[in-house]
């Protein structure tokens, strides 16, 4: 059985992202000593965590659906997803309020409520939630589950299997909401023919339509294992069709010539624009109100908090991480060190930390750090698991 989490730092790969104000932990660095040498940039894998929850009574009342729809498909990856069966696609999820007969599982949406009404509930089970930040709100869905495995072991089923994304092309899992929903949460085991009520809950953008929810057994959302249900009637998203027609810019494609503030750099697969750079006393100022938890930076060395925007132009359907504390970006300057490391455990809201469908764009902070006083200090784009380096790229960090 898992524990619920009230706030979670970084939930990446195998289950979810973190809260906007979450971060990873980072092994302490000391400023460079030795003469300057050409570093090549690092390659830093994304970090990862397991979210810590809280166990939830099994549910005992249960409203039972009387209509379902069946799925003896395998989700298949494809770019032309109107072609796809029901449930396979955000272009073709199943409809509203239907039971969905998944692989293991049934599946039914009871009820969703959003925005004020969400948050009315949630704040009626806890008292001390912390209420959605700016531009966003609390989505809250009351989901039907009935095991179907063939086997006679007990199976989890609970809120991190679900996640939810509309027309702003973000996929919002269960790191989304830094709040615990009303009891009962899902989250519970079951054998075969059990059947089971409970709770998810998300925050997602405000007056953001096309509302669909996503299932994956293994919490991994690759886009290939997923399941799609649509919660407003109705709803459909997919691939822009004009992702086709972007092409690449020169921008930051030499470490000699960087990208100026605000000049938007587009590679083969993303569009990145620095648009703030906050540096020394004031960005540590920034860590600290983030959370007391904070360390300050290393002897010798600094903060710079960067806000940048991310937009996915990759005709791939599949979600894809943006975390710029998590592998996307490093700095360097005029002693031609790398920093691909950062002491900051909770960043400043909002974060730039989400998964972004194709043309679904991420805006928030990073902090990472720089050797004092140094010049010359630039962003480097470096998405992790881009082998090919062709999306590689350099951002200027000063005016």
């Amino acid at each position: 059985m898992l524990k619920a989490c009230l706030f979670l730092s970084v939930v990446v790969a195998i289950v979810s992202v973190a809260c906007t104000n979450g971060g990873v932990p980072s092994p302490a660095r000391q400023a460079p000593t030795a003469q300057p040498t050409q570093v090549e940039p690092i390659k830093t894998k994304v970090p990862t965590a397991v979210p810590e929850y809280t166990a939830t009574p099994s549910p005992t009342e249960l409203l039972l659906p009387t209509e379902s729809i069946v799925s003896t498909n395998t989700p298949v990856s494809t770019n032309t997803p109107i072609a796809s069966p029901p449930g396979t696609s955000r272009s073709n999820p199943f409809p509203a309020n239907k039971l969905a007969s998944l692989p293991n599982w049934d599946v039914q949406v009871l009820e969703v409520m959003r925005g004020e009404e969400a948050w009315k509930a949630i704040q009626a089970a806890y008292s001390t939630s912390i209420a959605a930040y700016e531009g966003m709100e609390y989505l809250l869905i009351k989901l039907y589950v009935k095991s179907t495995y063939a086997d006679s072991e007990t199976h989890n089923i609970n809120f991190c299997n679900f996640g939810a994304t509309g027309d702003r092309l973000n996929l919002y899992n269960c790191g989304s909401a830094p709040v615990i929903g009303p009891k009962p949460q899902l989250d519970v085991d079951l054998a075969s023919g059990e059947e089971a009520e409970g709770y998810a809950q998300f925050m997602v953008a405000q007056g953001e339509e096309n509302m669909i929810l996503v299932f994956n057994e293994s919490m991994n959302f690759n886009g290939d294992t997923d399941w799609f249900t649509a919660l407003d009637q109705g709803a459909t998203t997919s691939v822009p069709s004009d992702l086709a027609a972007i092409k690449p810019n020169d921008l930051g494609t030499d470490r000699g010539n960087p990208a100026p503030i605000n000049e938007k750099v587009i590679t083969e697969d993303w569009e990145v624009t620095v648009l703030e750079v906050i540096r020394g006393d004031e960005a540590w100022r920034m860590v600290k109100e983030a959370s007391s938890n904070n360390e300050p930076p290393a002897s010798g060395m600094e903060y710079i908090a960067i806000n940048s925007r991310v937009r996915s132009i990759n005709s791939q359907d599949k979600p894809q991480l943006v975390f710029g504390n998590g592998g996307l970006y490093a700095t360097t300057g005029s002693l031609n060190v790398v920093y691909a490391d950062s002491t900051v455990m909770y960043l400043p809201n909002p974060a730039l930390v989400c998964f972004v469908y194709p043309g679904g764009e991420c805006e928030g902070w990073s902090v990472l750090e720089i050797s004092k006083g140094e010049t010359g200090v630039m962003l480097i784009f470096q998405p992790t698991l881009d082998s090919n380096e062709l999306n590689e790229r350099y951002l200027s960090l000063e005016k």
